[in-house]
C-alpha cells in the first residue's frame, strides 16, 4: 500500500481528502473499480487539481466537462456521452456539478445506479449506452453540494475539503516559486500567506506576478519587493476587498446597523451583502451579529480600519 503522499506528491495540505483517495486507489490498483466521487469545497481550496491528480492516478484518459454549458439531456447525450464515453478507457470529470440540468441530474441516477456487476444500460431516444465502471471512472466537483439532487449524490462518494491553513498557503508559494526558479527568503512567505484569503488559486496567482515582477532579476525575493509589489497592487491587510472595507466602515460608523440599512446604503441585495461582504468580515472577527440582528464593527475590525487609514 502507498503512503498517501506517494499518489498525490504535489498537492500541498488536504491530509484528510488525501487520506481517502489513497485508499480508494489502493482498493482500484487490486480490483480495477474505483467508486464515483464527489468533491465539495469552496472555491480555491483545490477540488479541480484533486480531481485532475486523481485522474492522472485512474491512468485513463481524462475529459473534463464544465456543467454550466451542458444545457439539457439530448445535448448530454450526443456531443459527450457517444462521442467521448461510451466503449472508452476514461476518467470523468464534471466540474461545477450543482449546474447540471435536472434531466441530466435524472439519466444520471441511471446511469450511476450501483450494482454487483458495476455496469448499467441508460436508453435515450434511438440510443443505448452501455457503461462498464472498470472501464469508466466518474468525478463531480462543487461548492454547492446542497444544490445537487440528493438521490445522486447517494451514487457518490463524497469527500469534503478542508479549508487552507496559512502554513499550507506558505507550502503552496514555495512549490510554486521554487517551480518558477525565484529566490526568495523564507520569511516573506508568512506576510503574502496572510492576504490569499485562504485560497490555493490566489496562492499560484500571486506565485504568477512575483515570477513575473522578479524577471531577470538576479536577486532574492525579499520584504523589501513584496511592500514595493503590495503598494503597487494595492493590496489590503487580510486580502480584503475595497467593497468589504467600505462595508466594514459602515458598519463601525454607527453603533449596530441593520441589513435592510446597510443594503440601502450599499446598493447590494440582503443576499449579495451577506454572501459577498459578511462573509468574510465575520470570517475574520472583523464584525459581530448582536441582539436584534444588529451589525458591530469588533475590536480587531476598528483595528483593521485604524491600520488601513483613509
Amino acid at each position: 500500500m502507498k503512503n498517501k503522499t506517494s499518489y498525490f506528491p504535489e498537492v500541498i495540505g488536504q491530509t484528510s481528502a488525501k487520506k481517502k483517495l489513497s485508499f480508494l486507489l489502493d482498493n482500484y490498483n487490486r480490483s480495477n473499480h474505483v467508486p464515483n466521487i464527489l468533491f465539495n469545497a469552496p472555491k480555491g481550496s483545490g477540488k479541480t487539481l484533486l480531481a485532475h491528480k486523481m485522474g492522472k492516478n485512474l491512468k485513463k484518459n481524462f475529459v473534463e466537462i464544465n456543467c454550466a454549458s451542458v444545457k439539457n439531456l439530448k445535448q448530454f447525450c450526443e456531443t459527450f456521452l457517444l462521442p467521448t464515453v461510451v466503449d472508452k478507457d476514461v476518467t470523468i470529470h464534471m466540474d461545477e456539478a450543482s449546474e447540471l440540468p435536472k434531466d441530466v441530474e435524472m439519466a444520471l441516477l441511471t446511469i450511476l445506479n450501483p450494482n454487483d456487476t458495476h455496469k448499467t444500460t441508460f436508453s435515450y431516444e434511438e440510443f443505448q449506452f452501455d457503461f462498464d465502471f472498470r472501464r469508466q471512472s466518474w468525478l463531480f466537483s462543487t461548492t454547492e453540494a446542497h444544490q445537487i439532487f440528493p438521490a445522486l449524490k447517494d451514487r457518490l462518494k463524497r469527500i469534503d475539503l478542508q479549508a487552507y491553513s496559512q502554513q499550507d498557503l506558505q507550502g503552496i508559494l514555495a512549490l510554486q516559486l521554487n517551480k518558477a526558479k525565484v529566490k526568495f527568503d523564507n520569511k516573506v512567505l508568512p506576510d503574502i500567506a496572510s492576504v490569499l484569503r485562504g485560497n490555493a488559486r490566489q496562492a499560484v496567482s500571486m506565485s504568477n506576478d512575483i515570477a513575473s515582477f522578479m524577471f531577470e532579476k538576479d536577486q532574492k525575493f525579499t520584504l523589501d519587493h513584496w511592500k514595493e509589489m503590495r503598494d503597487a497592487l494595492d493590496i489590503l491587510p487580510l486580502g480584503i476587498s475595497p467593497g468589504e472595507l467600505r462595508l466594514l466602515r459602515l458598519i463601525a460608523s454607527r453603533s449596530g446597523s441593520t441589513v435592510t440599512q446597510l443594503s440601502s446604503e450599499t446598493g447590494m441585495t440582503r443576499a449579495s451583502l451577506q454572501r459577498d461582504g459578511e462573509l468574510f468580515l465575520m470570517q475574520h472577527g472583523l464584525m459581530d451579529v448582536r441582539a436584534q440582528s444588529l451589525r458591530h464593527a469588533t475590536a480587531k475590525g476598528l483595528r483593521l480600519l485604524e491600520e488601513v487609514g483613509d
